[in-house]
């Protein structure tokens, strides 16, 4: 009877420590799988204007929180690209902008390209979207009245199949029934800012308009990037800093030739 219930316990230890190394088997694959997931590709919220890229680079949209508006059949967007903190040094960066959920039926994606030297940069992109290398393409295209144009800026490394991180805009074309042409730069800007144009706010520092006021052009420009809030806080300074530095830059280059 003894000889009994020792055997039963050995047979239940057994048992007993079978069942541990199942477990810690298990237990390591499982989390090993877990850290291997590759980290989802979704675009952040549509009208998000501050992101920027994790990983390679950093695109931030130049547009006044919540300016998401134009009133130009062909818009220019302006954004800021620079090297991220986690960027591994590549000598070439690829920069996309490309349509997201948008009736256009136009092809879909724009690049550029930018080598690591020529960091930080700011670049314009033309709406809509097209892919002029595409035999489709077509340059009398618009953007649609009072309705929603979805895009989102990347940049990843030249090359690699690894598909950066997106930041998203939302744009939508309306009507303003005024005529503001007259108006001083700083009067003018404050009137597409007022009235939610953001877009063609952005878009007069850029032009020939800024050349009649640099001084002026320059503290709204440093204005509205400081008033844009990443993300990615430890970017922060470093991005306010860097623009207003190419855009510096950019002015007198532009005023010259015009």
């Amino acid at each position: 009877m003894f000889k009994s219930k020792d055997r039963k316990r050995m047979i239940l230890m057994r048992n007993f420590v079978l069942v541990l190394n199942v477990l810690g088997v298990c237990l390591l694959y499982c989390n090993e799988s877990l850290a291997t997931q590759p980290i989802p590709d979704t675009d952040p919220p549509s009208g998000s204007t501050g992101g920027g890229t994790r990983g390679d680079c950093l695109v931030i949209p130049l547009i006044p929180q919540g300016g998401n508006h134009t009133m130009s059949e062909n818009p220019d967007v302006w954004v800021y690209v620079g090297l991220s903190k986690d960027s591994n040094s590549a000598p070439e960066y690829q920069i996309s902008v490309e349509h997201r959920n948008s009736t256009i039926s136009s092809p879909i994606r724009e690049r550029q390209l930018i080598k690591k030297e020529e960091f930080p940069r700011l670049i314009k992109f033309n709406l809509p979207v097209q892919n002029k290398i595409e035999t489709s393409y077509n340059s009398n295209q618009v953007l649609p009245l009072n309705q929603k144009y979805g895009i989102t800026f990347r940049c990843q490394v030249s090359g690699s199949r690894k598909k950066g991180i997106g930041n998203s805009l939302s744009i939508e074309r309306k009507l303003i029934d005024k005529n503001v042409v007259s108006l001083p730069l700083k009067k003018m800007f404050e009137f597409f800012q007022s009235s939610n144009l953001g877009i063609d706010a952005t878009s007069l520092l850029f032009s020939k308009n800024s050349c009649s006021n640099p001084n002026s052009a320059n503290e709204l420009f440093e204005s509205m990037v400081s008033k844009q809030i990443l993300v990615d806080k430890s970017s922060q300074s470093k991005f306010v800093l860097e623009s207003l530095s190419e855009y510096n830059r950019y002015l007198p280059k532009m005023c010259q030739n015009n």
